[in-house]
């Protein structure tokens, strides 16, 4: 029998929040690595790349918190 371990309300926001932030990076990988990507002005491919930095680094800090809480409950 598999344990469920029951959420409290903010851990839940943390885990749906990095999952939606996840989705959008992985859709801005996919965008880097396209043609689209390519055309655009060299400043807005490095607008983009930073974006993707400081996406990257928010969804550490989320994994971060989510280690912390499911520590705790262990």
């Amino acid at each position: 029998m598999s344990e469920i371990k029951e959420r409290l309300t903010h851990q839940q926001r943390v885990l749906q929040a990095r999952a939606e932030l996840h989705h959008r990076l992985n859709k801005l990988d996919t965008f880097i690595q396209s043609d689209n990507f390519t055309a655009l002005s060299g400043q807005e491919r490095g607008a983009l790349l930073d974006q993707r930095a400081y996406m990257s680094r928010y969804r550490d800090y989320f994994d971060r918190r989510i280690a912390i809480f499911e520590n705790s409950q262990a």
